[in-house]
């Protein structure tokens, strides 16, 4: 579809809920860009190479 967003961006969130990657996912978004994460969580991604993650929503709703 011309002009539908599959990829969100939180410019400035405090806090990443489940319920938060359910909603992204009932829309129809593929990925999500967020600014704001723990320091510590950063440094461990970068050392270990892993700053892509699968943010799973909650099990409620079902998968998308």
């Amino acid at each position: 579809e011309c002009g539908r967003p599959k990829v969100g961006w939180q410019i400035d969130p405090f806090g990443h809920s489940r319920e938060q990657a359910s909603l992204f996912a009932q829309m129809g978004f593929d990925g999500l860009f967020f600014g704001r994460a723990d320091y510590e969580d950063i440094q461990a991604r970068n050392r270990t190479k892993t700053k892509e993650m699968v943010w799973k929503g909650s099990a409620n709703l079902g998968e998308f």
